[in-house]
C-alpha cells in the first residue's frame, strides 16, 4: 500500500476513475473506444478534471486465462501503445496507477508486470496493488495557514473475486474498509465490470474536539468497457452492465462528494 499527498487548489474537482478497459480484447470495440475518449476528453479541457487508472488497462490474455490470446485484436506491445496513445494528452492529470488482475497475472508468468512501462512511458505514478491518496482541496486563506483546506482520503484498489450478484459485486469494495486503510472517505474498486456507488456512515471519536462524528464513506464499483455481445462477458454469462467510468465531484468548499455514473 502506497501513499501520496496531492495539494489541488481548485472548489471543485472532478475525479474519473478508470478501469477494466481490456485494449486488445474484442469486447474494447470502437464504441468502448468513443465512450473512453469522451471521457479524456473532458479532463483535458477542464484544468479541474483529473483521473486515475484502475487496473486491467491491458488485456493481457495468455494461453492459460479464461480469455484466449487468439482472439484478440492487438499483441502485447500493441497494447501498451495503444493505452499511451490514448492518455497521453492527459498523462498531467493522472493522479496514477494501480495493476489489475491481467496485469498480475502477467508479472505472475514474467516477473514484470506492463503497468510499469505504461506508467513510465506516461510519466505517471506507479502504486502496484493499493494507491492511498489524500487529495487537499479549496484555497487557502493565509500563505502560513492550511487549515482551512479540504481534505479527501481516497483508496483505489482494483480488487478480487465478488461473485455474480449485484449485492455481492459492491460487497467487495465494502471490504476495503478493512482490509486496507479503515477511516478513508473513498474507496474505488474494479475487477467486477459494474457501475455503483453506495454512501455509508462511519461513526468515529473526534478526540480533538471529544465528541462523536458522522463520517461519509463513499463506495464507487468503477465499471469498464468491454461490451456484452460476442465477448468474455456474454462466454460466461455475466450480467450486463453500463459500459463506462464513474466521476466523482469534491466540493473545496466543505466535505462533499457526488457521484456521476
Amino acid at each position: 500500500m502506497l501513499y501520496k499527498e496531492y495539494v489541488m487548489p481548485f472548489d471543485e474537482l472532478f475525479l474519473t476513475t478508470i478501469g477494466d478497459l481490456h485494449i486488445g480484447d474484442k469486447g474494447f470495440t470502437k464504441e468502448s473506444e468513443k465512450m473512453l475518449v469522451e471521457k479524456i476528453n473532458f479532463i483535458f479541457n477542464n484544468e479541474n478534471a483529473f483521473a486515475f487508472l484502475n487496473g486491467d488497462i491491458l488485456n493481457l490474455a495468455t494461453r492459460n486465462s479464461k480469455s484466449s490470446p487468439f482472439e484478440q485484436t492487438l499483441n502485447l506491445e500493441e497494447q501498451i501503445e495503444k493505452a499511451v496513445e490514448l492518455f497521453y494528452p492527459i498523462k498531467d492529470r493522472i493522479l496514477g496507477a494501480v495493476d489489475g488482475n491481467h496485469e498480475h497475472r502477467m508479472a505472475d508468468f514474467s516477473g514484470y508486470s506492463p503497468t510499469v512501462t505504461v506508467c513510465s512511458m506516461l510519466g505517471i505514478p506507479y502504486f502496484k496493488y493499493t494507491a492511498v491518496l489524500d487529495l487537499k482541496m479549496g484555497k487557502k486563506m493565509r500563505e502560513d495557514k492550511e487549515s482551512n483546506r479540504v481534505s479527501y482520503v481516497l483508496v483505489f484498489s482494483h480488487t478480487t473475486g465478488g461473485g455474480k450478484k449485484v449485492g455481492s459485486k459492491i460487497n467487495r469494495v465494502d471490504e476495503m474498509r478493512t482490509t486496507t486503510v479503515t477511516n478513508a472517505d473513498g474507496y474505488f474498486g474494479s475487477h467486477n465490470h459494474m457501475l455503483g456507488a453506495v454512501p455509508l456512515i462511519s461513526k468515529e471519536y473526534d478526540s480533538r474536539n471529544k465528541c462523536i462524528i458522522d463520517r461519509v464513506q463513499l463506495l464507487v464499483d468503477c465499471g469498464g468497457y468491454l461490451q456484452w455481445d460476442n465477448s468474455y462477458p456474454e462466454k460466461r454469462q455475466l450480467q450486463p452492465f453500463k459500459v463506462g467510468s464513474p466521476t466523482v465531484i469534491l466540493n473545496g468548499k466543505k466535505k462533499e462528494m457526488q457521484v456521476i455514473l
